[in-house]
């Protein structure tokens, strides 16, 4: 693990403690996580499916058109930072993550971070909506204590104020740039009640805001497999 303690001031004081990832090896290790767990019967992932999931119109942000040699590029990447490894046998190679031995993640911490490479920064009630889709989690309460446990460890960080509503949360491999401007739009919580409880306004008009643009995502994807199935 590399350990930059670089630091980038930004009305407070950011850390990097683990190495930056690009775009597009969040997107590849994502995919990886995502297809182990919600389609164990195809994994490991032939450069095809990984180009196809990568491209997927459902549950990425942004939705990307990327090219072969795109991903095998993100791919020797990955391979070189020991994340992706090659399966052989059979006629097509086939591809890997290593991240359960590279990091020491349990099951619904991989599904965490699985859903922060593909989607970004995201509230906890959003973000346990989408990693349910890969393990469960009861309730935002059993949500919080994986954060907890992944925050510790800087694999996560919270982008709001921890415990505002509508509190935003990302992964911890952003580079110093990427998590500064991430970070610059915050909800800013001053010390006096008063500032204080119009932060928490603008932490329910994010989460409000956030749970509208989920509903229009789904609400465009459900038209586009429509479209597809009538051939339109």
């Amino acid at each position: 693990m590399e350990n930059n303690e670089s630091k980038i001031e930004n009305g407070s004081n950011i850390e990097q403690n683990w190495p930056s990832l690009d775009v597009l090896e969040r997107r590849i290790l994502g995919v990886l996580i995502e297809k182990a767990k919600t389609t164990p019967e195809s994994y490991p992932l032939s450069l095809n499916a990984l180009v196809n999931g990568a491209n997927q119109k459902s549950n990425r942000d942004p939705v990307m058109n990327l090219q072969d040699y795109q991903i095998e590029s993100g791919i020797r990447n990955c391979v070189a930072k020991g994340l992706v490894s090659l399966v052989r046998g059979g006629r097509v190679e086939r591809w890997q993550h290593e991240l359960y031995m590279k990091w020491n993640l349990s099951k619904r911490d991989m599904s965490i971070l699985g859903e922060l490479f593909l989607r970004g920064p995201q509230t906890e009630g959003l973000l346990r909506t989408r990693a349910g889709r890969m393990e469960t989690f009861e309730s935002l309460e059993d949500l919080r204590e994986a954060l907890d446990s992944l925050a510790d460890r800087k694999l996560v960080c919270w982008i709001d104020p921890k415990g505002v509503r509508g509190a935003r949360v990302t992964h911890g491999f952003h580079s110093l740039e990427e998590i500064a401007r991430i970070k610059s739009t915050a909800v800013q919580i001053p010390d006096n009640e008063s500032s204080s409880r119009h932060g928490h306004d603008a932490g329910d008009l994010r989460e409000l805001i956030c749970n509208l643009q989920e509903e229009v995502k789904n609400l465009r994807d459900e038209l586009a497999a429509l479209k597809t199935q009538l051939g339109v």
